[in-house]
């Protein structure tokens, strides 16, 4: 099984002090590459793939100069 990722994202930062928070928008493109064999037989083979649209925010905390916090949801 081979599985490929890719990311097209534009974003909007908001900063206050030590906070930044940036919206998300973009898209994700996905392929999957698959083959099932049984013994000399291949039961099943397919490629799948599909572009999904994202929307999340990433938020980031900076503890100092150059250590920060970030955590990033998307859906």
């Amino acid at each position: 099984m081979d599985l490929m990722l890719a990311e097209g994202i534009g974003m909007k930062r908001y900063t206050t002090g030590r906070h930044n928070v940036d919206v998300l928008a973009g898209l994700r493109y996905v392929k999957i590459s698959n083959d099932v064999s049984l013994g000399p037989a291949k039961v099943a083979d397919g490629s799948p793939d599909w572009v999904d649209p994202i929307v999340g925010v990433r938020w980031t905390y900076s503890l100092n100069d150059e250590v920060s916090i970030v955590t990033r949801g998307d859906i």
